[in-house]
């Protein structure tokens, strides 16, 4: 995945709470699709559900996702 100005905040570097790598992988999947339910993350991203669901909780927390209907978006 080529990474974009559209995937970076105005600076143009990923968003500071964004630590690990599994974060920023998640993150960028949202942002490039635009929405994605926990299904198909897992399955385009080669994640689990319970590794996909702690990630998503803290980028939840950071407020740099939402949640909605069981679709996820940035």
């Amino acid at each position: 995945m080529e990474l974009t100005s559209k995937d970076t905040d105005e600076s143009g570097t990923l968003p500071q709470q964004l630590r690990s790598p599994r974060a920023k992988l998640v993150y960028l999947y949202l942002k490039s699709k635009g929405k994605a339910t926990i299904s198909e993350m897992s399955e385009a991203l080669g994640m689990k559900k319970l590794a996909l669901f702690s990630v998503l909780k803290n980028l939840q927390r950071d407020e740099l996702i939402d949640h909605s209907e069981g679709l996820y978006t940035p």
